[in-house]
């Protein structure tokens, strides 16, 4: 069974209604590993010969992100993205280009968290680590 079922028998078991374009949605993400917007979606869903309003492709995201499938990218451009909620990793983003890459840190940052609880009596529930710069071929290296 691939991703995209798992990810559809998840949300059924949670009481969401799947829809052709949730389904569709889903899909979509499994086929990317970057994160999307809104606008991209629809982009996406219009290749497949569905036109469809922001407003439904809102209330798609909403239902995912409710249900734990998908997170919101935040990356300070004023554009929400999302992508699948597997696995952690963080970014790299090209302030010129726009270009967005995923970028594994071999260093574990669970120790950071740690000292952080322990230090501030703070407890962390999630974190993000995005990096901003020029890729390669914007800074001409």
């Amino acid at each position: 069974m691939g991703s995209s079922q798992r990810i559809i028998e998840r949300l059924q078991s949670n009481g969401a209604r799947i829809t052709k374009v949730r389904r569709l949605i889903v899909d979509i993400f499994e086929g990317n590993r970057l994160p999307l917007s809104e606008l991209d979606i629809r982009d996406k869903l219009s290749v497949y010969g569905h036109d469809v309003n922001k407003t439904t492709v809102y209330r798609a995201l909403k239902c995912l992100g409710e249900n734990g499938v998908i997170r919101e990218i935040d990356f300070g451009d004023g554009r929400k993205r999302y992508e699948l909620n597997e696995g952690h990793h963080h970014h790299i983003v090209c302030t010129n280009c726009k270009s967005v890459d995923e970028v594994h840190v071999d260093d574990d940052v669970s120790h950071i968290e740690q000292e952080i609880r322990r230090k501030k009596k703070f407890k962390i529930t999630n974190h993000t680590l995005e990096f901003f710069g020029l890729c390669h071929d914007c800074s001409g290296e």
